[in-house]
């Protein structure tokens, strides 16, 4: 009877430590969020001047430094790039235009600065080399230029290496669209950043932005069509729709790296 009651009782103390490291999940979000920024550029339509989002990114050092993937910022004019804060609705692309301060293409990192990131917190790094597979982790965007800050869950699924860059990703049990680029991936059992968002290489984001800067053309048409711009539309529609539950984030000891050949 004795025995029974000490396992009661130490099951009743595992469920009670789970539930408060689920607790503590909505307060990093809540302390991790006002450092999340939107990268955007303004686009023109119809006349208009839309704020367009480009990826995600996150306060990483004093006076606005900001942190994001390089590819959400390739190919944009550098004085085009606009950095807001997720809770941040009222901005002026003046205001918010951010200069470009390092890239490292090899990585897939920037590091921009930003004067309305000058009064947020700069997140935490912390090296993935305690990082164990299993462990959980929150990822922190703006998933298909969706202005409303998203946080999804998900699982380190295991740690790997691009080649030939040798860069060492974190694979994650979570969805990684496009927008999401350039965001922190939180450790919960830390709330320290181990990761930044970035796409698989070989990617269908990838393979399209390749077919479309290739430019490649057809002689022949399908019921009026032209089946290079059906393709294109279909892939396009694809990438927007499709969710594989899959993302990977290049380890933060490279944006750490890249922060000390900075200064």
């Amino acid at each position: 009877m004795k025995k029974l009651w000490v396992t009661c009782i130490s099951i009743i103390a595992l469920l009670s430590s789970a539930g408060a490291i689920a607790a503590d999940v909505p307060a990093i979000v809540a302390a991790i969020s006002p450092s999340v920024v939107r990268i955007l550029v303004v686009l023109q339509k119809d006349g208009r001047n839309i704020p367009t989002v480009l990826g995600s990114g996150f306060v990483v050092g004093p006076d606005g430094l900001v942190a994001t993937a390089a590819h959400v910022i390739e190919g944009i004019p550098p004085n085009a790039v606009i950095v807001v804060p997720a809770d941040i609705q009222t901005f002026t692309p003046e205001s918010a235009k951010a200069a470009i301060v390092a890239v490292d293409q090899k990585n897939d990192l920037a590091i921009l600065k930003s004067d309305l990131s000058k009064t947020r917190r700069p997140l935490q790094l912390e090296a993935t080399a305690n990082v164990l597979v299993g462990e959980d982790a929150l990822v922190f965007g703006f998933p298909l230029g969706n202005p409303v800050l998203t946080v999804a869950k998900g699982m380190v699924a295991a740690k790997t290496t691009r080649t030939p860059s040798e860069t060492r990703l974190l694979k994650l049990d979570a969805s990684i669209n496009k927008g999401n680029s350039g965001g922190p991936v939180v450790r919960i059992s830390t709330g320290k950043v181990i990761g930044l968002a970035s796409l698989k290489e070989g990617s269908l984001q990838e393979r399209l932005q390749k077919l479309m800067r290739e430019k490649p053309t057809a002689s022949i048409s399908i019921g009026g069509n032209d089946p290079i711009e059906l393709i294109k539309f279909i892939v396009q529609d694809m990438e927007t729709n499709l969710q594989l539950g899959l993302g990977y984030a290049v380890a933060s000891e490279h944006l750490s790296a890249l922060l000390a050949a900075k200064k």
